[in-house]
């Protein structure tokens, strides 16, 4: 654990990762749990399963989560097909012009959540022009949710 970064240590932290590895001692699943962990079908990594691919399975997540909860799954994500609907708009009249050489614009995603609309519109630009060269120069996340 102390391999981590300080910012993640205190999410560890925050989430009192601690707690949870105890309780899955004393049930006595740990082993099995890091052992599932630790298997091919496990890897997660960006190589193995695309942005896309990992926005549907955390909508699937947050789907099941708010159906246990009584909720609509729909106040705490945008299903894809919104997702593109908006990048299409916020293309819209400027395609022509997006083609044109030396083009540079801003994409703003306020909202963040697993950045599925920057990865959308990503596509959509890389359909207008494939030789698009996409620069995240900083980037800087300023909010979240606590409960």
């Amino acid at each position: 654990m102390q391999g981590f970064s300080d910012n993640v240590i205190d999410i560890i932290d925050k989430f009192e990762f601690d707690k949870e590895v105890t309780k899955l001692e004393n049930n006595g699943i740990l082993y099995n749990v890091i052992t599932e962990f630790c298997t091919k079908k496990a890897n997660m990594s960006p190589d193995v399963i695309s942005s896309a691919d990992m926005g549907y399975i955390f909508e699937e997540l947050i789907r099941k989560f708010s159906e246990s909860y009584d909720e609509q799954a729909g106040a705490h994500f945008t299903a894809r097909d919104i997702i593109y609907l908006m990048t299409d708009v916020l293309v819209g009249d400027d395609m022509e012009k997006l083609k044109e050489e030396g083009i540079t614009t801003t994409v703003y995603d306020m909202t963040m959540g697993t950045s599925q609309m920057l990865g959308c519109m990503t596509e959509r630009l890389l359909e207008i022009d494939s030789e698009a060269i996409f620069v995240v120069s900083k980037l800087y996340l300023l909010c979240g949710e606590l409960k």
